[in-house]
């Protein structure tokens, strides 16, 4: 897939340099918690910290084009790539229970293509904070409280209902946020691109390789989400400076909301298109 240059693209010299600062939103990353060593940091947290750089880096690096980051295809892939981790996160949490306490907690809607996606309100609450304490876990929170720093009026932010049907609305068709705005690239195609990289980072194959055979290398599925809400954050910031916060939050929470409903299926096996396509081979 070719990330085609069109919409609203800004300078790739413009991003800060270095690690991203922790305390530009609100305080240190939640996976620096002490961990049960008293004192000691939490065993996962160089590993998140590794995560974070390494899809940072890399997702924008992948999307320069002609010298410049194209911020809408930026936007959506770091917002669906949040929302499929919180979709992971969630279904790996519920392989735990038994299964007549699975019965119910998530939907599964089938196209008339055959396609499946995911609804329901375990989903929604996986990008949604329902208490105080999730506000730095939780793609929404984490991305609206990055636009108003940017800059938006409380009074100009989307409405999370209508952020919800627009996606629920054109489920079926090839995904592409908000109408008037142009990524690339679909966001089912974003997250097709995109994931193996996000994957590589959490499981260690990346700049966590250089740990001692003996330390944690992997990422749990619980912080997945957590750290590509912070690279979203990252990624709203940066975008705020070329376009209205609240549009830049708009395209990054309906991609997240989009990732959150796609079959894990569809993405592991490198999209819909690829699927109907090794189908009508074996035909």
């Amino acid at each position: 897939m070719t990330i085609i240059p069109f919409g609203v693209n800004f300078s790739a010299s413009s991003a800060p340099a270095g690690t991203m600062r922790a305390e530009d939103f609100g305080g240190r990353f939640p996976w620096a918690r002490p961990g049960d060593g008293g004192g000691q940091e939490d065993p996962e947290f160089i590993v998140c910290n590794f995560a974070l750089g390494d899809i940072r880096n890399n997702l924008r690096t992948m999307l320069i084009i002609e010298g410049r980051v194209h911020v809408e295809s930026y936007l959506a892939a770091t917002g669906v790539l949040a929302g499929f981790a919180a979709q992971r996160a969630l279904f790996d949490r519920l392989s735990s229970l038994s299964a007549d306490r699975r019965v119910g907690q998530v939907m599964v809607a089938t196209t008339r293509r055959g396609d499946k996606f995911f609804f329901g309100d375990m989903l929604n609450d996986a990008l949604i904070a329902r208490r105080a304490e999730e506000r730095r876990l939780k793609i929404w929170p984490l991305a609206f409280d990055a636009a108003i720093s940017a800059g938006m009026k409380p009074a100009s932010t989307p409405r999370l209902e209508t952020l919800f049907g627009y996606v629920a609305g054109r489920i079926s068709e090839p995904f592409f946020p908000s109408p008037e705005t142009k990524p690339g690239a679909s966001a089912e195609d974003l997250l097709t691109l995109f994931w193996p990289l996000a994957r590589q980072a959490f499981e260690g194959r990346l700049s966590a390789r250089i740990l001692p055979d003996d330390e944690l290398k992997v990422v749990s599925q619980h912080w997945r989400p957590v750290v590509l809400g912070f690279v979203a954050v990252d990624c709203l910031i940066e975008a705020a400076k070329v376009m209205p916060p609240a549009k830049a939050l708009a395209i990054l929470m309906e991609s997240a909301i989009y990732g959150s409903k796609v079959d894990p299926a569809a993405v592991e096996s490198g999209g819909r298109e690829a699927r109907r396509a090794a189908g009508d081979r074996r035909g």
